[in-house]
């Protein structure tokens, strides 16, 4: 009898069925409350071009009608989501299709995260992974929200696996694979290139026995590049000048490298500029806009590298907590008044602050649990490095950490969580569990 036919493959099979259809009619149900309640708020920020396009306006987008009308065709997004979003508009004609994708998008992330923990682990740790990927609270809250969130995640904890498998197997297949899933994910999401450059600076400094991933390496970054070049050639017939991917890069620099910095989202540091300027940034095309608010805030890093670094040290611990206006929100301090949150909102932050600090504890204890492994896990590790340090240069925004961070804490909590049940039936302390591979045939 094969393992695949084995009584239990058979069980581990219908359990992952099970769930994964339980955690389908979570994510519908929740759907289903949410509209007849009016919690949703799909024309944000992509799906805006989305509708530009749908009606027939083309690639345009207002600049968050901060100065004004749209001129010309824009490269403020990039253009993968922009282009799901319009194809759902153009079949569907409602933005309730986006919510039904985020639905199908947020369960194909549960699965995500069960191959992964499969992966690093085992079934048995696997199964928690995916029962925790279930029913945690963020990964269904938000199914109402239209910002391509579960898009970027499902394509960051894919990217994440591919990567693994690259540097624990370095093919050439495996390599092509996951270039082309960066250059997917780079293509809605530019900083993920930033992933994909460490993973490449890792394998170039990795120990002897690991040299063999530099070449794979890359050839990723190689694959991902040319998924990205016919769009910086569509950029540069727009604006006669390079831009591999999209304009938006230096907004949000410069509202967290700026005197002024909340070390959030804050648009009105945009206007105050404009105005120090003489409406230099309201004359300017995308490009030209994108390139001063990159030469101010290496002015003001320049000026005062101090004060920058401290703002940088902040917002990386604040990466991996909530950002001042979350904790207004919560009444627990920070500028603002809490009575400016609504009711849906407080109990959404309170819901999700709850679940991401015991899963954050439990990933902490599952990672400490492995350190012997740590050099295995090195894809993984990289893209809480990644986006910590994009937290840190920007801004913070906590839907980034849950799209980059959180799908990937998952396996770690399960694997602390599994620790304590084999302890409990075995006798052994969590970290006496033998080890497992972290991939078969390894």
């Amino acid at each position: 009898m094969t393992p695949e036919a084995s009584p239990e493959a058979a069980r581990e099979g219908r359990f992952v069925v099970v769930l994964l259809a339980a955690a389908l009619a979570v994510r519908v149900a929740f759907l289903v409350v949410a509209s007849r309640l009016g919690l949703q708020n799909l024309a944000w920020d992509e799906i805006s071009i989305a509708q530009n396009l749908a009606a027939g306006r083309g690639y345009t987008f207002d600049y968050y009608a901060m100065f004004g009308p749209a001129h010309g065709p824009s490269a403020f997004f990039p253009p993968v989501y922009v282009a799901n979003v319009w194809l759902l508009l153009v079949t569907f004609h409602s933005l309730l299709a986006i919510a039904i994708e985020n639905v199908l998008l947020s369960w194909g992330v549960a699965w995500a995260v069960h191959a992964l923990a499969r992966r690093l682990f085992d079934p048995f740790v696997a199964r928690w992974a995916l029962g925790i990927a279930a029913f945690y609270p963020p990964f269904i809250t938000r199914i109402t929200h239209g910002n391509g969130l579960y898009f970027k995640m499902l394509l960051v904890i894919l990217l994440v696996i591919a990567l693994h498998e690259v540097w624990m197997r370095p093919r050439r297949a495996a390599a092509v694979r996951a270039g082309l899933l960066a250059g997917l994910l780079g293509l809605t999401m530019p900083d993920a290139l930033l992933y994909v450059l460490l993973f490449v600076a890792a394998a170039a400094l990795a120990p002897v026995r690991r040299a063999r991933v530099l070449g794979p390496a890359l050839l990723v970054f190689a694959t991902a590049a040319l998924c990205i070049a016919p769009w910086s050639v569509r950029n540069w017939t727009v604006f006669h000048r390079f831009c591999p991917v999209s304009t938006n890069g230096a907004f949000n620099l410069y509202m967290g490298e700026n005197p002024a910095t909340t070390d959030e989202m804050d648009f009105d540091c945009i206007t105050a500029l404009d105005r120090r300027l003489g409406g230099a940034l309201a004359r300017a095309d995308e490009l030209e806009r994108d390139h001063l608010l990159e030469r101010e805030s290496a002015r003001y890093v320049v000026h005062e590298p101090g004060r920058a670094a401290a703002h940088m040290l902040v917002r990386a611990a604040l990466h991996w907590g909530f950002r001042p206006s979350n904790l207004t929100a919560m009444g627990m301090g920070g500028p603002g008044d809490p009575r400016d949150y609504s009711r849906s909102y407080v109990l959404y932050i309170w819901s999700y602050a709850v679940a991401y600090t015991v899963l954050l504890l439990a990933a902490l204890a599952g990672l400490w649990q492995c350190r012997g492994r740590w050099p295995e896990l090195v894809p993984v590790l990289l893209v809480f490095a990644y986006s910590t340090a994009i937290a840190a240069l920007f801004v913070v925004q906590t839907k980034m950490r849950l799209a980059k961070v959180e799908p990937a804490l998952i396996p770690f909590a399960a694997a602390a969580v599994a620790g304590v049940v084999r302890g409990r039936a075995t006798g052994r302390r969590p970290g006496d569990a033998p080890r497992e591979p972290l991939s078969r045939g390894e």
